[in-house]
């Protein structure tokens, strides 16, 4: 149990967003049918607790303590100790997880001595800008589109969504997705496979939602016919800065071509999860993964963590 629960506490440590609980039933989801290392470890600790505990309520359990010999043995001083319950899970907190939890404990705490974060105070960068990817009616209306976010993925992210543009101000950018006017090159057979979007620049499936285009109201919109939108248009709309922060869709499409592109140039990126939606959780979290290869030029974040 102790193995078991050093495992799990550290795992919640360096955990940087939620499972997946679809994926946890899922033998062909992220996290697969097995963890070989994770059982390995479980394994090991398993042998080195039953070596280090005795239990003389039980005489079916006198095999345990086998690795208290050079302790003083099964009857020495050490044996009433029990080390086995505790020593495999205090072992594991080493020094990553001490860094990982004092990162948990900071980000409950103000700056400076430990002082309690004051409510409404948020972590917001005066020098970033907030890339809001794609946050359009193709995306997000699954009832219509083959491209929208499914299971409605998009909505559950206008609550993050909307506190974070209210939270940059002025320094927020939009981008839209728009097809080319004339397929070309490559673009010809994947048009080939969705012909319905292959429609100009100004269709309203290519609008921003609603809800979007009232905050995108007096902000700059970048407009490309690319997944990617990252390039001198979008470097000038933030004003040269070289910090800032994405969310939109799709994680595993455009959102994620963007954040490879500017953190190549040079660009601190701040991923806020949950503010995007991919194609599938699956494809989402497998984008995230392929961010967070990218650390540091790439940071993976949320927005109670930018937000306060």
């Amino acid at each position: 149990m102790a193995v078991w629960a050093g495992m799990f506490i550290v795992d919640v440590l360096l955990r940087k967003r939620d499972y997946d609980a679809e994926a946890l039933y899922d033998a062909k989801g992220i996290y697969g049918a097995w963890n070989v290392k994770a059982l390995a470890i479980l394994a090991v600790g398993t042998f080195v607790g039953w070596g280090l505990v005795v239990n003389t309520a039980a005489s079916w359990l006198t095999w345990q303590g086998y690795l208290l010999g050079p302790l003083g043995g099964k009857e020495g001083n050490w044996a009433s100790a029990n080390l086995g319950r505790h020593r495999g899970a205090r072992h594991r907190t080493d020094r990553r997880v001490r860094a990982a939890a004092r990162r948990h404990q900071a980000a409950g705490a103000g700056a400076g001595h430990g002082r309690r974060r004051r409510k409404g105070v948020t972590m917001v960068d005066p020098e970033e800008w907030l890339v809001v990817i794609d946050r359009q009616k193709v995306f997000a209306e699954c009832e219509w589109s083959d491209w929208a976010c499914p299971d409605h993925a998009f909505q559950r992210t206008d609550e993050a969504f909307t506190a974070l543009a209210r939270a940059y101000g002025d320094r927020v950018v939009y981008t839209r997705y728009v097809a080319p006017g004339k397929a070309t090159d490559a673009w010809v057979g994947y048009f080939e496979m969705w012909p319905q979007f292959l429609v100009p620049a100004d269709d309203p499936m290519y609008d921003l939602t609603d809800d979007t285009a009232a905050l995108a109201e007096g902000h700059p919109v970048v407009t490309r016919a690319t997944f990617g939108k990252w390039g001198p248009e979008l470097a000038q709309a933030i004003g040269g800065t070289r910090k800032i922060a994405l969310c939109g869709v799709a994680t595993d499409c455009c959102v994620l071509t963007t954040a490879l592109a500017a953190a190549d140039d040079g660009v601190a990126v701040r991923l806020v999860a949950d503010a995007c939606a991919g194609s599938s959780p699956e494809n989402h979290e497998m984008a995230i993964r392929t961010m967070e290869l990218f650390t540091p030029l790439i940071t993976v974040t949320d927005s109670a963590a930018i937000l306060g």
